[in-house]
């Protein structure tokens, strides 16, 4: 399936309040917060390959959502801020790809890097690989 994220979640209403908690709430759950001088790391090299190796070591990769019954109307990967904060941050929970990426995405846009951009996705799994299920798995929104 081709999924598109890319989206400027600040102009959503709520998404502000979210974003502000999004940086304390994400250096919690890395277990960075107090370690870094100064308080937010700058957008330097050295802090993204602090960020995206201590995520990949702190928020597994977990695709328990894609499996539940949904009914066609209700997908069960939502990509919005305020979601991804609530499963992944709040709940403490794993995520699939689209939502481990859309996390960092945020996070580094508080951060100020700039030129930082999600990208249409291709998943190359077919009936050959256990894939056969033509119901929808991902809402993106934007």
């Amino acid at each position: 399936r081709y999924a598109t994220a890319i989206v400027d979640q600040r102009r959503e209403n709520g998404t502000l309040m979210a974003a502000n908690k999004l940086v304390p709430l994400y250096l919690s759950r890395l277990g960075l917060d107090g370690k870094l001088s100064g308080g937010l790391p700058p957008p330097t090299l050295e802090t993204l390959e602090l960020l995206v190796e201590t995520q990949l070591a702190s928020i597994p990769f977990e695709n328990l959502s894609l499996h539940p019954p949904i009914t066609k109307d209700e997908a069960p990967i939502v990509l919005s801020l305020e979601s991804l904060i609530d499963k992944l941050l709040e709940r403490r929970r794993g995520g699939c790809c689209l939502e481990l990426t859309g996390l960092l995405y945020h996070v580094l846009k508080a951060l100020q890097f700039i030129d930082v951009h999600l990208v249409p996705c291709w998943v190359a799994a077919g009936k050959e690989r256990g894939h056969n299920s033509k119901r929808r798995k991902f809402r993106t929104t934007q």
